[in-house]
């Protein structure tokens, strides 16, 4: 297994190269579902039990917090977004922070857990919350003008990430916004090689690495913002490592817009 994971970590190096080097045709190539990948253990069961233990609020994970307050900010700071798909909304903390009973979005959310599903629904009753796969989402051409994606993507195998950017790109109007935030520097390889993987991701990203699947998908960046993983004075510390260049970040946000249909640009 530790050989398996050591291989599929190599390729996330290679991706990184390829996207540098704008070298699409062998970036595609490494997303085969014939190369190795980390097991991937992202379940209804998990999630279902997961994602009311995850806390998100300032105090105890002030990087998620601010996660959330820069995707919200974003969302509210653009007037023609009014529907709305959140891609894995998990304990639903980004529509409480949006308050979306109050606002005149109209709101959706899919995601993999039952129970989140189920819990969502009893709490928002202006919006609506369905038990999807992100590959398979069943709605309309071009029917958001947002859609979410908020620490999603690093779950999802390379075999797989493109059938979902694809849907994403489908359900997305033109011109519409598709906002992802991802790990970074997380240390993934270290976990793995003793034997753990704490919260099942199987993604090790880079800035290159995303971006460049979100413009093989049709999406163009359009902004990004890096995070960084301080507990304590986490405002303060932010704002040095950011003026002096220290430290790892360890989350990214971009928002893109869309720009192309997916299947216009497989001749990269």
């Amino acid at each position: 297994m530790q050989d398996l994971n050591n291989k599929a970590l190599k390729l996330e190096v290679l991706r990184d190269s390829y996207a540098r080097s704008r070298d699409f045709k062998s970036f595609i190539a490494l997303y085969s579902s014939k190369l190795p990948e980390i097991k991937n253990r992202n379940t209804n069961i998990y999630w279902s039990k997961k994602n009311f233990e995850i806390d998100t609020s300032k105090e105890k994970y002030p990087m998620a917090w601010n996660k959330l307050n820069i995707i919200a900010k974003w969302i509210k700071g653009n007037k023609k977004i009014k529907k709305i798909l959140n891609i894995g909304f998990g304990s639903c903390n980004l529509e409480k922070l949006l308050q979306i009973d109050q606002s005149n979005y109209e709101w959706h959310g899919i995601d993999i857990a039952k129970e989140s599903v189920s819990e969502a629904n009893k709490r928002f009753h202006n919006a609506t919350f369905t038990c999807l796969k992100s590959d398979n989402i069943h709605y309309s051409n071009n029917y958001f003008d947002c859609v979410i994606a908020s620490e999603v993507l690093e779950h999802i195998s390379p075999s797989g990430i493109f059938r979902t950017l694809r849907e994403v790109n489908r359900i997305t109007k033109k011109g519409g916004i598709f906002i992802a935030s991802v790990p970074l520097n997380e240390n993934l390889e270290n976990y793995l090689k003793i034997g753990i993987n704490p919260i099942n991701h199987v993604r090790k990203y880079t800035l290159e690495i995303l971006r460049t699947e979100l413009l093989i998908s049709g999406f163009k960046t359009n902004k990004k913002k890096y995070l960084y993983a301080y507990h304590n004075y986490y405002s303060l510390k932010s704002f040095l490592s950011k003026i002096l260049n220290y430290g790892h970040t360890n989350n990214l946000i971009i928002e893109s817009l869309k720009t192309n249909d997916f299947k216009k640009i497989q001749s990269y």
